[in-house]
């Protein structure tokens, strides 16, 4: 009778357990289902943004200006050397409004054609037709940048040449930003009887007369790095007969080709002065003085520029993309590693993250005298132009890292610096070839994505067989460095609490942003004026970049060191190859 009482028992505890167990996989399938749904509404939402984004940016590129339309359309100039150069013509399509002048686009260092291709935008809807090129080493076109940089020149007349052979281009212009506008002034000085008007944005020399470039418009950013409002008003007196001058008035006559003027873009520096609204008006209006008589003093409410609305709708649909991403990427997780979240345990409690971010103050430091110390024992590291630089601060950033995680460890009685290789395989856990295929995968969608939006618009991004190659080369060559790197900011992130996924995700990406960009800041007021301000702008600015995806990238995938820093490496190559132009090698 007791055995049948048992029996019963465990009977009614085993009825109890299933229908335990049926509640809980009803509740884990209801929760799966809500984060899945949370997962397609955030895709959708991305999907949404744009569209929003994209359609507006279509037509603000391509018809911007239906009563006057006009084309866009890829070339292929061959300079004087035989060096293919890319480029976009922009034509009018109606006669009526075609004027028989003819301009040449020319963007700056690390620049390509897409940059300065909004001007061209506004300067073909007044009739101008316009050659915006890729020089020699950047974006699409082939050849090398060299040291003397005389390749430049042959580059914009070879777009000259091109304009000429069109059969109705007269009078000719130059548009020049900062490197360009160096090779703009070599042009027109060797050209005096082509070349009838000139604007150098974020570029000027010293010694310039209307004999050297005539209707010159020096058209400068407020928070300028390199070429200074102060440098423009000392070295440009020689345009005036050497008097003193002040900002926007105009000087000279255009039919004597003696017209000067310093116009300042009020909320630009020197990396976004193309797109500056106001420099971009005073630059139509400057060529419509030159070539059509426009009235100089003539209110300018006729020009209706685009250019505004095309960087902001640029900007929502680069938001959208790289959140499309953000949502594939996880659904690249679940499809790759099929498990939870890992939450590595905290690999060293005597350090706080406040310890660890100012160590990184000192990483930084040491990196940056490295890379300016033995910046030629790197020479032609990689096949770009400052390559070397780049290369040298990566490799005294992990100089920098292992020195701090030596004084982190010097005071303790353990050898935990011999330690630091099982410390970094700690935080590598899982299977290292699904966490190299989800790094690359990851990367490529992401560049891919971002490519869609931005290489017929922004910035020319998708690659040509040579750089497919140096992004392999330098994935390789970089692969290491990263992974110490990952190392020393997940290792700071281990420090954060796990209770909120997209808590910790926010706040490691503002921490990591911070302890990039924290030591920048006072040298770049320091230096400002000089290119090393440049410098710092622009790796602050791919800092705050790198660590948005890369802290996702890291969360999704396994929190795997292994994947994160595949993703970097990729990442790192392929903006290095959009921006910096190929070198000497």
């Amino acid at each position: 009778m007791r055995d049948k009482v048992l029996n019963i028992s465990n009977s009614n505890y085993d009825v109890d357990s299933n229908s335990n167990n049926k509640k809980s996989d009803r509740k884990m399938n209801i929760m799966n289902k809500i984060k899945s749904n949370k997962k397609v509404s955030g895709i959708l939402i991305a999907l949404l943004i744009t569209i929003v984004g994209l359609i507006p940016l279509l037509v603000l590129t391509y018809w911007a200006d239906p009563q006057h339309p006009y084309s866009i359309k890829k070339i292929t100039l061959v300079s004087d050397d035989g060096t293919k150069i890319t480029a976009l013509l922009h034509q009018p399509l109606s006669n009526d409004s075609k004027l028989d002048a003819g301009i040449v686009n020319a963007h700056g260092y690390c620049g390509n054609k897409q940059h300065n291709a909004k001007i061209s935008i506004e300067l073909v809807k007044r009739g101008f037709t316009v050659v915006t090129l890729d020089f020699r080493g950047h974006g699409s076109s082939d050849g090398y940048l060299g040291e003397n940089r005389q390749g430049l020149y042959l580059d914009m007349m070879a777009a000259i040449k091109y304009l000429e052979n069109l059969g109705y281009i007269k009078k000719f212009g130059l548009i020049g930003h900062s490197m360009g506008g160096s090779a703009a002034f070599s042009v027109a000085e060797a050209h005096p009887d082509k070349i009838k008007a000139l604007v150098a944005i974020g570029s000027f020399r010293a010694n310039l007369t209307p004999a050297k470039a005539p209707n010159l418009l020096v058209a400068l950013g407020r928070f300028e790095q390199v070429a200074t409002l102060d440098e423009a008003l000392t070295y440009l007196t020689t345009y005036v007969g050497g008097s003193p001058i002040e900002v926007g008035k105009l000087y000279g006559e255009f039919s004597k080709g003696t017209a000067f003027k310093i116009v300042i873009g009020p909320t630009s520096e020197h990396l976004y002065e193309t797109t500056e609204p106001t420099i971009v008006k005073e630059t139509v209006k400057w060529f419509e003085c030159a070539f059509i008589g426009r009235d100089p003093n003539a209110s300018d409410e006729d020009i209706h520029l685009t250019v505004g609305y095309s960087q902001f709708f640029y900007n929502l649909a680069l938001a959208g993309v790289v959140a499309l991403g953000f949502g594939l990427i996880v659904y690249l997780r679940s499809f790759i590693f099929k498990k939870k979240d890992i939450f590595p345990e905290t690999i060293d409690e005597q350090a706080s993250i406040g310890k660890l971010y100012l160590l990184y103050l000192l990483v930084g430091l040491i990196g940056l005298l490295f890379s300016q110390s033995a910046v030629n024992l790197f020479e032609a590291t990689l096949p770009v132009s400052s390559g070397d630089q780049l290369f040298a601060l990566m490799v005294g950033t992990i100089i920098g890292i292992l020195l701090a995680w030596f004084a982190l460890t010097i005071k303790s009685k353990e050898k935990k610096f011999s330690e630091l290789p099982s410390l970094i395989s700690h935080l590598s856990p899982g299977n290292p070839c699904r966490s190299i295929v989800f790094g690359v995968i990851s990367a490529i969608l992401l560049c891919t994505l971002i490519a869609l939006i931005s290489d017929w618009n922004t910035v020319t991004t998708f690659l040509t067989v040579r750089e497919i190659g140096t992004v392999i080369f330098m994935t390789f060559l970089f692969f290491p460095l990263f992974l110490m790197k990952e190392f020393y900011f997940r290792m700071v992130q281990s420090h954060l609490s796990h209770e909120n996924r997209f808590k910790e995700y926010f706040s490691m990406t503002g921490i990591g942003i911070a302890m990039e960009i924290t030591l920048y800041i006072p040298i770049m007021l320091l230096t400002w004026g000089e290119f090393l301000s440049l410098s710092l702008t622009v790796l602050a600015a791919f800092a705050i970049i790198q660590q948005i995806l890369v802290t996702w990238v890291y969360m999704h995938g396994g929190r795997n060191i292994i994947s994160s820093s595949v993703f970097l490496s990729i990442l790192y190559g392929w903006m290095i190859v959009n921006f910096f132009p190929f070198g000497m090698y």
